[in-house]
């Protein structure tokens, strides 16, 4: 930034509003990081976009989430991702397939609902911009990674001011390939069937285990 014609009350003015902005997106992110610590699970809609210029494509799916720790359950329609400290299973309803893997997620690694896992231990905040979406207020958090096997460089979360919830979050790794998520219709804490998170394959579906 070119300083030199900058009058000097101008320039301080200037210093004094970023360390204030700084200072609130500290407030904010900690309000939402407490908001999430009391929060035991969380449903939403969703959609999620990964684009990439390196690539020269966008995917794009939406569907429902819920998350609740380290177990979520996403539907996209034509695909069910079951998580849990057992392991992963994905069913490809189209070509009657499943997968089972390990639950061995790196670390960050962006999905719908991830702000219940300790999101505090992989991001600081660096500044913030208070903005509408949807006609409703809300804090753009900028953040960063404060760990070196987390592979985001730059993250925004968008805060609902009125109560801390998060609803979008945008992510630039280091081959600066996007991650776009909106979350629709965000429930706190609703009741769960027993088995949300328990996939049981459906009989007939071809069985693919990559578990080690």
């Amino acid at each position: 930034m070119i300083l030199r014609r900058v009058p000097y009350l101008l320039l301080v003015a200037v210093l004094c509003s970023d360390a204030a902005q700084g200072q609130n997106a500290q407030a904010v992110f900690e309000r939402f990081v407490g908001t999430y610590e009391s929060v035991q699970r969380l449903r939403a809609d969703f959609t999620y976009t990964v684009s990439s210029e390196i690539l020269g494509e966008v995917q794009a799916i939406s569907g429902f989430v819920v998350a609740e720790r380290d177990r979520y359950r996403i539907d996209t329609g034509s695909e069910l991702l079951v998580v849990n400290p057992e392991g992963t299973s994905v069913f490809r309803r189209s070509e009657a397939q499943v997968l089972l893997s390990n639950s061995d997620e790196a670390p960050g690694a962006i999905v719908p609902g991830m702000f219940l896992i300790d999101f505090d231990e992989m991001f600081e905040p660096t500044g913030m911009e208070t903005t509408s979406v949807g006609g409703v207020r809300h804090h753009a958090l900028a953040l960063r990674s404060i760990r070196r096997d987390v592979p985001f460089v730059d993250v925004t979360v968008w805060v609902r001011q009125s109560d801390g919830i998060v609803t979008r979050l945008l992510a630039v790794d280091k081959n600066e390939t996007h991650t776009d998520i909106s979350l629709l219709c965000v429930e706190i804490d609703p009741p769960v069937a027993p088995n949300t998170f328990v996939f049981t394959p459906p009989l007939g579906v071809e069985i693919i285990d990559l578990r080690s």
